[in-house]
Formats: structure tokens, sequence, C-alpha cells
């Protein structure tokens, strides 16, 4: 009976010891790049009949690459589950041009031993609405709201999106070649296909960081291209760059300056 007793003792211990959660906080700032052909962008809002807002007449003067933005993502990573909070700030002339205004995005979901999940997306650009996804695996429905108005739905399928796909691989394996996922920007859900490509050299708090870029297959349906470097060690995004085609006319550059625990 006692050895019995010692037996069920340790099973339902490590029962519990497997079932702790274990949480991390951490830090990522970033500066953002942004390279803009405006006459692009004029040409396709001409094309379909509207106008530049906003952004895109604050955007207008830029020639070149110009630092835009300054942006901090807050993530806390257990091993269930995950959140990312994004603020991006704008630089000195966008930010009086734009009043202030910040992009805020929010990501949370499951954190997998194959990478993560979102169970909900959100971003706001300033004064404007919110958009989002949100994620129902009982309900077997993704659901895509601005402000708190239902827009449209789609059958539920696992996803990424556009915010936490940098924070995929963190302390898990890298894919060998390619990998396939769904993704959202809470508009839609797309397929995309990362394909592996070389290794980079980073100089990062005086140290070489060794990267390995991905690079997104392209299409002329979906033109948008994506490359996010992912060091080797701890699989941390060093940078990505996002080219948004002739219908934007712009390329997202971010480059990681610090990460800490917090």
């Amino acid at each position: 009976m006692k050895s019995l007793l010692a037996v069920i003792f340790l099973f339902v211990a490590s029962s519990t010891s497997a079932q702790k959660v274990s949480s991390s906080n951490f830090q990522f700032e970033y500066e953002m790049f942004l390279q803009v052909d405006f006459k692009k962008r004029e040409a396709y809002l001409q094309k379909i009949g509207k106008k530049p807002d906003a952004y895109e007449k604050a955007i207008s003067f830029i020639k070149g690459s110009v630092h835009a933005a300054n942006v901090i993502d807050k993530l806390n990573l257990t091993n269930q589950t995950y959140s990312v909070n994004s603020t991006a700030s704008l630089t000195t002339a966008l930010n009086i041009a734009l009043s202030g205004q910040q992009l805020k995005k929010n990501s949370e979901g499951k954190n997998t031993k194959t990478g993560l999940t979102t169970d909900f997306y959100s971003e706001r650009r300033g004064k404007s609405p919110s958009i989002s996804a949100s994620f129902n695996n009982k309900t077997k429905k993704v659901e895509f709201y601005k402000a708190r108005t239902l827009v449209s739905s789609n059958p539920y399928v696992s996803s990424l999106d556009i915010l936490n796909i940098a924070y995929n691989f963190i302390d898990k394996k890298l894919p060998d070649k390619s990998f396939s996922f769904f993704i959202t920007d809470g508009k839609s859900i797309k397929k995309y296909t990362m394909n592996r490509a070389e290794v980079w050299n980073f100089p990062f708090n005086g140290k070489n960081i060794e990267a390995v870029r991905f690079v997104k297959t392209t299409s002329p349906s979906d033109p948008v291209s994506l490359e996010i470097w992912y060091s080797t060690t701890n699989q941390l995004p060093m940078r990505y760059v996002i080219g948004l085609s002739d219908k934007y006319g712009a390329t997202i550059r971010a480059e990681l300056k610090s990460y800490k625990k917090i």
C-alpha cells in the first residue's frame, strides 16, 4: 500500500510540474526606415478614383530611405501562450505632419512546440478606427472587425499574423528549407511560403550575430515581398523588410537596435 501511495504521489507531483506555466517578458526596440516612390501610389489612386489620405500626404515628400519611426515591441512568452504589444512612434518630421499619431498593434494566442498560433490580432493607426481578426476554434470561424462592426468572416484556419511572425521561432529550431503558413493582417488571410536563404552577420551590441535570411515567395496575384533575418542563437528577428509593390510604392525596413528581458 505504501509503495502504491508513493507511486500515486509521484504521478500527481510530476503531472502538476508538467502543467506549471513559466513566463518570460522581453522588450525589442527597432528603428524603422521607409522608402517611398509616391508617384507609383499616386498613379494607383488615380486609377481607382481615390485621393491620398493624411498618411499618404505626409510621406509624399520622402526621397530615398528615411528613419520614419521607432518601434517598441513587448513580448510575453509562456510555455502555453504569448502576447505582443507593439507601438510605433513617428520621428520628428512625420510626427509633426501627423500630430503625434502612433501605430499600435496587438497579437495574442498560443505558444506551441512548432510555433505561435494567433487567437486575436488588432491594429490602430492614429485616430483611425481599429481593425482586428478574432480566431474562434469552437465556432470554426475567423471574424474580421472594423472598430466593433463585423465586416466579414472566414472558415477557421490556424494562422500567424503580421506582428507575431517575427517572434515565431524564439528558442525553437529554424526550418532547414522552406515553410508555409497562413497569415492575417486583420483584414483577410493569405498563405505565405518563406524560403531559407543565405547566412548573414549582423553587428549587434559590439558582437557579430549570425542570422539566416528567409524570403517570401511572390506571385502576380500576391506581389508583396517579405524578408526576415532570424538569429541562429535564440532565433531573434534581427531585421525584416516588407515591399509593398506598385500599389503602395513603399518599402519598410526594421532594424533591431536593442533587446532585453524585462
